[in-house]
This record gives structure tokens, C-alpha cells and sequence, in this order.
């Protein structure tokens, strides 16, 4: 049974914020450390602050030959079994690093001249260079070095959705304290599902699946086989070909059976070689090599589509006609404000996913003096959100959402009340969502004349702007380029 159903909320995968896993087993999805680097919230910063300073404090303990107290902080990491996510194909267990991976990992790392030269930077960087670390393990260490945050993230998902029940008094597992570099021993209060135990809630926005965005077979393919194959043309060694047009060529082939990743045709094979070892070892000679493929990867694998997502959680689609109706079915007026907020925002954060997401309603800004309605982190690779944050000199790190269910006509107050949530250094982009007007021209005339001040840009959209939305999701589901609120934006300028 899914969370969602477990706990009776009214929402589906698409409207929740955080993955709708199974109760009693395991979802595989796998949490990507790069992927939460690309989160532009406080929340992401503490977490990557951890995974940081574990990694370093390992890295330097093994480097100063302290190998007692490194293998010490490895064995620390327990069974991540509270998120529910990973491999397991019966009741979730979890493939956490345990007593004998632990000495696996202290044994790969001990071992190697990528730790003691200081190569590795960060714990992605295992998965390209260091035997027996996969995304899987990947996975589990980050889930154990960030379990503050996602018992911080859990505690934000209580609070708002009311039906998730918790019990006092709970171990969920050791706690990285990186401030005092040791694990601590906490008890939190937490959601607790028999026989299982503990249950975290995941932001969807750092799962991927099958693989993470650093892999050391793209590594090998797209980084170190080329460098090897200029090397090879430079020197004019027997693996270079002259092709009849006289270009001059090195197979990547060719290079695999040199370097014995693959065996030569008609011969015993031989004792094949693994792309990590490769990688480490041409690395070791060109760490610029290792430089380049970070740079390369500075944004991770995109967020999983609401397709993905349905597949992996086994959970339905969005139901657009019914999220609509939600909205629509609201009277306006003061007595339904709240629930207009709440169709408004569960509609939205399915609307606009995966280009936004890490939702936040009711968001603090100005130090506390002000609130705003709803807030999303723009994770966009393509489509309008993404060219208005790259393109587009006024930056749309986040978006504001203001939800006005009058009876009235909105007017320059409203306006006025969200060009003040903008600031320079977040976003100067927000949307004013409301039922009709009487003049809609007049709206947007305030909209175009908050633009062409230089007060940031705000889209009007009343509830024929959500149908027209949702019926261009509908015809094109996979679709984020949003063609009328791009239309409402280039109106303004």
C-alpha cells in the first residue's frame, strides 16, 4: 500500500512532493547526490554541507593512516530501511554499507592512490574510480549521511498534510553531526509503519533510476577512451587505421583489447580488467581529464517525468480533468480561501512538475515579515521556465504563486503585494492565479506596467487561463514549454 493511501491523503504521486512509496517494501529509485547539488534551497545546502564534510573527514583520517577511526565513521552507516527505497525485492531491508561492506569500502579506499593522492572530492566520485562502489551503495551512504535533513523534510511533510501520523521516541539511525565531525545518537518523532520501523519521506525531485549522473561507463566512453585515442594518434602506434580517404583513426575497440576490457578474438581470454580500473589509472596521470567530466556534469540527470514516476512508484498518472475541477469547483469568497490554496497548489505542483518542484506553501520571505502563498524551485532543463532563468536577465531561481479567491475584481493591490515578494538575487517572477475579472485588460496592463519598471514580471492567470493550461498538458503530457504563459510573459515585455 502506498503512503498516500496508507495515510489517506487526498493527493496522487503527481500532486505530492515527496515519493509515494510502498509502506512495506522497497521502490527502486535510488537517491542521486548530484542531483541534490542542483537544488537551489537551504535545505539542499545543508545536505551536500554533510555529505561534504563526511567524505572529507573519511578521506582524511585514511590519508593521515588513522584507519581505526575511518573504518569507525564507515561502520556507522546502518540499513537506510526508513525511505524504502533501493533493491529489495520482498519486505524493505535495505543493502546499506553494514560491518562487511563497510570494511570494503575502508579496504577500496585504503587501497587506492585516488584517496591518498586526494583525487576524490566528493562521494559521487567513487562511483567513477573505486571498485565495488555502485549507485546503489552510493544511494545508501548519502541516505545515511543526510538523514537529519530528511527527518527535517519528513517533519515538513507532517506538519503539512495533518493525516500522517507519528510516534514519539524513535531511532531512525545514526546522525552525521559535521559541526562536532561524529555520529550522534538522536530520537526523533516519525512516522512509524509495522513491522518495518521508521518511514522517512524522499523529496521526488533527487531520485533517479537504474543510474546516477556520474557513471564511470560514460566516463570511460566519452572521456578516457578519447584522451587514450589522441594519445595513441599522437604517437602513431600500431592501433592507428588509415581509412582509404587517408583519415587517420583509432577504434575504441582497439583500445579495449589493448587495455583488456574485452578479450581478443580467437585467443583463451584473458583475465579482463574492469573501466574503473582504467579510469583510475589514466586519471591518476591526467586529473584534468576528471575536471573536464565534473564541469560536464555541473547539472544532474533530469528529474524524473510524471511517466517515470507513475512506472517506478506503480502509482496513476495525474488525473488533469479532476485536479481542474478542483479548482473550479471552489466558491470564491473568503470562507473557501484555504481551499482554493490547497486545489490551486495540488493542481500546480502536478501542472508544472518536473520543471518545478520542491514546493513550499505559505513561505516566509524578508525576513519573516512577509508570506507567500506557494513557492517552487525551477529545476528546468528545457521549455519556458528553463530559458527564462538562463536566457532572460531577470533571474526565476524559484516562482512565486499568490492565490486570490475573490468575489472582486483583483486590482493594483494585488499587484503591488506580489512584486513585493520579488528579490533580486532569488526571482523576480511570480504568478497571480484568481477566478475572473471584470476587465481583464486591465490586469494585464498592471502586469506589463510592473515589467516595464523593472519590478519583475508577474503572469495573471484566472480559471479559463487554468483550463487553457491543463488542455495543453493533456494534448502534449511529456510537454514543459508552457506556450501561454510564454505568450503572457513576451506580452509584458
Amino acid at each position: 500500500m502506498r503512503i498516500s493511501a496508507y495515510y489517506h491523503l487526498p493527493y496522487t504521486q503527481g500532486s505530492l512532493e515527496f515519493v509515494d512509496v510502498d509502506s512495506l517494501n522497497d521502490t527502486k529509485l535510488y537517491i542521486d547526490p548530484r542531483a541534490i547539488k542542483d537544488l537551489d534551497t537551504d535545505w539542499a545546502k545543508e545536505c551536500v554541507a554533510l555529505m561534504q564534510n563526511f567524505f572529507s573527514v573519511v578521506i582524511r583520517e585514511i590519508q593521515a593512516s588513522h584507519h581505526h577511526k575511518a573504518l569507525g565513521l564507515l561502520r556507522n552507516l546502518s540499513e537506510p530501511n526508513e525511505t524504502r527505497l533501493g533493491l529489495s525485492e520482498h519486505r524493505a531491508r535495505g543493502r546499506a554499507v553494514g560491518e562487511i561492506l563497510s570494511e570494503d569500502i575502508w579496504d577500496a579506499l585504503t587501497n587506492s592512490e585516488a584517496a591518498r593522492t586526494g583525487l576524490l572530492e566528493d562521494l559521487e566520485d567513487t562511483a567513477l574510480l573505486i571498485e565495488g562502489i555502485g549507485y546503489d551503495l552510493i544511494s545508501d551512504m548519502t541516505t545515511n549521511i543526510i538523514r537529519s535533513q530528511l527527518i527535517k523534510f519528513t517533519e515538513e511533510m507532517v506538519e503539512k498534510y495533518g493525516n500522517i501520523g507519528t510516534r514519539q521516541g524513535v531511532y531512525v539511525g545514526p546522525i552525521w553531526d559535521r559541526h562536532q565531525e561524529k555520529w550522534i545518537t538522536r530520537l526523533n518523532t516519525v512516522p512509524f509503519i509495522s513491522p518495518v520501523g521508521p518511514l522517512l519521506l524522499v523529496p521526488k525531485s533527487i531520485v533517479r533510476r537504474n543510474k546516477m549522473t556520474f557513471y564511470h561507463g560514460a566516463y570511460l566512453s566519452h572521456y578516457i577512451l578519447p584522451r587514450l585515442q589522441s594519445d595513441e594518434l599522437q604517437a602513431n602506434s600500431p592501433l592507428v587505421e588509415v581509412l582509404k580517404s587517408g583519415k587517420r583513426r583509432v577504434t575504441k575497440v582497439s583500445l579495449r583489447k589493448k587495455h583488456h576490457l574485452i578479450a581478443e578474438d580467437n585467443s583463451e581470454e584473458p583475465e579482463l580488467r574492469s573501466g574503473k580500473s582504467l579510469n583510475l589509472e589514466i586519471t591518476l596521470d591526467h586529473p584534468e581529464i576528471l575536471d573536464d567530466y565534473r564541469e560536464s556534469k555541473q547539472r544532474s540527470l533530469p528529474v524524473l517525468n510524471h511517466e517515470e514516476m507513475s512506472v517506478a512508484t506503480e502509482t496513476p498518472l495525474p488525473d488533469w480533468d479532476k485536479l481542474l475541477q478542483d479548482v473550479l469547483d471552489v466558491p470564491p469568497g473568503r470562507p473557501d480561501a484555504s481551499r482554493y490554496h490547497l486545489a490551486v497548489e495540488a493542481l500546480f505542483t502536478a501542472l508544472f512538475y518536473p520543471a518545478l518542484d520542491f514546493m513550499k506553501h505559505e513561505f516566509p520571505v524578508h525576513q519573516g515579515r512577509k508570506r507567500i502563498d506557494i513557492t517552487y524551485t525551477n529545476l528546468a532543463r528545457s521549455g519556458f521556465f528553463d530559458w527564462v532563468n538562463r536566457v532572460v536577465n531577470a533571474p526565476a531561481h524559484v516562482v512565486y504563486v499568490e492565490c486570490k479567491n475573490y468575489r472582486k475584481d483583483v486590482g493594483h493591490p494585488e499587484l503591488d503585494q506580489i512584486r513585493g515578494r520579488f528579490t533580486n538575487h532569488s526571482s523576480n517572477l511570480g504568478l497571480m492565479v484568481f477566478r475572473s475579472t471584470s476587465d481583464k485588460g486591465l490586469i494585464e496592463q498592471g502586469c506589463r506596467d510592473t515589467a516595464l519598471a523593472g519590478h519583475g514580471f508577474i503572469i495573471a492567470l484566472d480559471d479559463n487561463d487554468l483550463r487553457a493550461l491543463v488542455e495543453e498538458r493533456k494534448a502534449n503530457p511529456d510537454g514543459i514549454e508552457f506556450q501561454l504563459i510564454r505568450q503572457k510573459y513576451d506580452a509584458l515585455v
